[in-house]
C-alpha cells in the first residue's frame, strides 16, 4: 500500500500493516494496539522461561529479530549475577562523572538552587564543600552523591539532615498515637527520623483499604481488566536471590499477575515480575478512588 513508504508512517504503523493478517490469525487486533499486545505477549514469555532452556534462546532470538519492528527491548544476560550487573552500571556513573561533567552540573544547579532561595545558603555550602577542589578524583566521584542530597535539600530538609549530624535524637524510636500529617511530615519526614505509627487506623470500616486490598477476588472484580507496568528484567544475586532491574517495560493484565502471585504462593515458585511503585491515580484508580472514599485517607 502507499502508507508503507510514507516518511510519516510510525514503525508501529509499518508493523500493523505487515502483521496484520497474523495478528487477526493469533486472535489480536490487526492494527498497532495487536502489535502492542504481540510485542508484551513475547516479552512476557521470555521472561517466563528458565535461563539456557531451547524454548528461551529461540524466543530470544525471535526478539533480536523483530527487536526493531515491534519495539522489543534488548534482553540482559540472566546469567550475569546481580552483584556484576550492579558493580557494571556503577562503572558506567563513573565514566560519566570523569571530566568533571557533572561536577560542573552540580556547582551550576547549587547556583540556580540558592539563587531561587529554594535551598538555604549554609546547606548549598555543605554541598559544595563535598565537591572538593577541580580536577581531583574526590571531585568527581563525589557528584552523584551531591545530586542526591540536593534533592533531599529541595524538599526541605535541614543541614542536619543532610549531614548527618541529627542521628543522635534517633537513638530511641518514638511511638506515636494518631500523629496528624502535617506533625508526621514536619518532626519524621523532614528529619528523616524513624517512628512507629499506632491508632491510626481504627479498622476496616474507617478505612476499608486494609481488608479490601489483600482480597484478590475483590481486587480482580474491581479492575483486574487493567494492564499494569511490571518489572521483568531480573539477576540472582550470589545467594539465588532475584534482584529486579531497568524500568517496568512490560504490561500485564492485573488480574493475571495475581493470578501468578497466586500460584508461586501455592506451590512456592518464583514471581518472575515485580510490581511496585505504580502510581495509583494512573494505572489502577478504582484502588486510589478507594482510598480516598475511606472515613480516614492517609493522604487527609
Amino acid at each position: 500500500g502507499g502508507g508503507q513508504g510514507s516518511p510519516n508512517c510510525s514503525a508501529q504503523q509499518l508493523a500493523a500493516q505487515l502483521l496484520g493478517p497474523s495478528l487477526l490469525e493469533l486472535g489480536l487486533p490487526g492494527n498497532e494496539a495487536g502489535v502492542d499486545l504481540l510485542r508484551h505477549a513475547l516479552h512476557r514469555r521470555i521472561a517466563e522461561a528458565p535461563v539456557c532452556t531451547t524454548a528461551r534462546l529461540r524466543l530470544e532470538a525471535l526478539a533480536l529479530e523483530t527487536r526493531h519492528l515491534l519495539g522489543v527491548d534488548e534482553w540482559p544476560d540472566r546469567e550475569v549475577e546481580a552483584e556484576e550487573f550492579l558493580a557494571e552500571k556503577l562503572e558506567e556513573t563513573a565514566s560519566r562523572c570523569e571530566g568533571g561533567e557533572l561536577r560542573q552540573q552540580c556547582i551550576q544547579q547549587l547556583e540556580e538552587e540558592e539563587a531561587s532561595g529554594s535551598v538555604p545558603p549554609r546547606l548549598t555550602e555543605f554541598l559544595r564543600s563535598l565537591l572538593g577542589a577541580d580536577g581531583c578524583d574526590e571531585a568527581h566521584s563525589a557528584a552523584p552523591s551531591v545530586m542526591s542530597l540536593l534533592i533531599m535539600a529541595r524538599i526541605g530538609m535541614s543541614l542536619e539532615v543532610v549531614s548527618g549530624t541529627d542521628l543522635s535524637s534517633q537513638l530511641q524510636v518514638p511511638v506515636l498515637y494518631s500523629p496528624t500529617c502535617q506533625e508526621l511530615f514536619d518532626r519524621h519526614v523532614l528529619r528523616s527520623a524513624p517512628a512507629v505509627l499506632r491508632d491510626c487506623f481504627a479498622d476496616g470500616e474507617q478505612f476499608p483499604p486494609l481488608v479490601n486490598f489483600p482480597d484478590l477476588p475483590w481486587l480482580r472484580r474491581l479492575c483486574g481488566w487493567r494492564r499494569v507496568p511490571v518489572k521483568s528484567f531480573v539477576h540472582d544475586d550470589s545467594s539465588g536471590r532475584p534482584v529486579f532491574v531497568g524500568d517496568p517495560r512490560l504490561r500485564l493484565k492485573f488480574d493475571t499477575f495475581l493470578d501468578i502471585t497466586e500460584a508461586r504462593a501455592r506451590d512456592g515458585g518464583r514471581v518472575n515480575f515485580y510490581l511496585g511503585k505504580v502510581p495509583l491515580r494512573a494505572e489502577l484508580p478504582e484502588l486510589a478512588a478507594a482510598i480516598d472514599d475511606a472515613q480516614v485517607c492517609p493522604r487527609r
